[in-house]
C-alpha cells in the first residue's frame, strides 16, 4: 500500500514538472486577460452574496441573483448595471437562467417561487407557485416553451410560460433536495441531482 502511493506521488510529481513550462507560456501570451471587475453595490453589503449567475444566449447581458432577493442585469459592453428586479421575490435568488431566444429570465427563490421576468421591457411577467421549499435552480427548455424548477423539497417541476399552468410535477424524486437541473442541448433529458444521486428523466 505505502509502495503504490509513493509511485503514484512520483509519477504525479513528473507530469507536473512537464505541465509547467506550457502553464508559463499561456501566461506569457496573456490569451485571458482580465477586461473589467463589476461591483455588486446593492443595499447592504452584507447582505449582497452573489448566489448564482447567467450569461444571456447573444452575450449581451449578465444576471446577477443576490441574497437579498433581487436580480441584478448587467450590459456587459459596458460593464454597467442596467437594472435591478426587487419585486418578485422576498428571500434570497438562488437560480437564475435566460430563455434561448425571448428576452425573458427565470429565477427560483429561497421563499419556493418561480419568476418569469422581461428584461426588455423591466417587468415580472408571472410567478408560479407549487414548491414547499428553496428553489435551488430553473432552466428553460432548448426549443419549447417549457421551465423546469427544482428544489429542496425533494421535487421538479414543469412549467408551461405561455399558459402558465403546470405541466408536470415530479413527486419526492430524491429523498434530500434538488441541487440543480439541466436539459441536454437537444431537450430530449433532463437531468437532477441531490447530494447523492443523479437522476435523468426522457
Amino acid at each position: 500500500m505505502q509502495m503504490l502511493l509513493s509511485s503514484q506521488i512520483n509519477t504525479r510529481h513528473t507530469q507536473i514538472e512537464q505541465v509547467q513550462p506550457m502553464v508559463k507560456s499561456h501566461r506569457e501570451s496573456s490569451d485571458f486577460d482580465q477586461i473589467s471587475s463589476i461591483p455588486i453595490e446593492i443595499g447592504n453589503p452584507m447582505f449582497n452574496q452573489v448566489l448564482s449567475m447567467a450569461f444571456s444566449p447573444d452575450g449581451k447581458w449578465l444576471a446577477i441573483a443576490v441574497s437579498h432577493g433581487a436580480i441584478c442585469l448587467y450590459e456587459l459592453d459596458h460593464s454597467i448595471l442596467v437594472y435591478t428586479f426587487k419585486e418578485g421575490h422576498q428571500k434570497a435568488v438562488y437560480g437564475v437562467d435566460f430563455h434561448p431566444t425571448k428576452s425573458w429570465l427565470a429565477s427560483g427563490g429561497e421563499d419556493g417561487l418561480v419568476c418569469l421576468w422581461d428584461i426588455s421591457n423591466k417587468k415580472l411577467l408571472y410567478t408560479f407557485s407549487g414548491h414547499s421549499a428553496c428553489v435551488k435552480s430553473v432552466v428553460f427548455h432548448p426549443n419549447q416553451k417549457w421551465l423546469a424548477s427544482g428544489s429542496h423539497d425533494g421535487t421538479v417541476s414543469i412549467w408551461d410560460t405561455e399558459n402558465h399552468k403546470l405541466i408536470h410535477h415530479f413527486q419526492e424524486v430524491a429523498k434530500g433536495e434538488i441541487w440543480n437541473i439541466l436539459f441536454n442541448p437537444k431537450g430530449e433529458w433532463l437531468v437532477g441531482v441531490n447530494n447523492d444521486q443523479i437522476h435523468v428523466w426522457n
